[in-house]
């Protein structure tokens, strides 16, 4: 079960998120949130990079070591379980009684969110992303623009 759990949060790390049930996920992600510092956060990023960096399609990439994704993703497990076991326990219990599993999916996408936030609001990461337009067709993205009446410009 325990590791069950654990492999579920974890995935809820690569996802996004009715009625009065929904009240206690929406505390626990709160909860959770709240209690997230910028340094957990990052703990996330780190684990969540190494777990992709392991893909064949991008191993290539990146020299990620398998001592440093043990090393990361027990420190991710141990924060996952002080988020939940300790610092938001109340809210996690009535959120699993009335949502499930779903409720700690959630809040753990919310914290995903926020760290992948704060990693592409880096000067480095963003300037990546605004290195991409220059290898496009200008011409072409104008064309488009133009062809649905001019209102994809910015």
């Amino acid at each position: 079960m325990k590791l069950r759990l654990l492999a579920i949060v974890a995935v809820s790390l690569l996802s996004a998120g009715g009625a009065k049930a929904e009240i206690h996920s929406d505390d626990l992600k709160r909860c959770i949130v709240e209690a997230t510092e910028p340094a957990d956060r990052l703990a996330f990023v780190r684990w969540l990079f190494g777990a992709i960096a392991d893909h064949p399609a991008v191993s290539d990439m990146s020299s990620v070591t398998e001592a440093r994704r043990q090393e990361s993703a027990k420190t991710t497990v141990r924060l996952m379980e002080r988020l939940v076991l300790d610092d938001c326990r109340p809210q996690a219990v009535l959120a699993l009684r009335y949502n499930g599993m779903s409720a700690i999916e959630d809040a753990f996408g919310a914290v995903g969110e926020m760290a992948m936030a704060e990693l592409m609001a880096d000067e480095s990461v963003s300037g990546q992303l605004e290195r991409l337009g220059s290898y496009g067709d200008e011409d072409r993205w104008r064309a488009l623009a133009t062809e649905a009446g001019g209102r994809a410009t910015h």
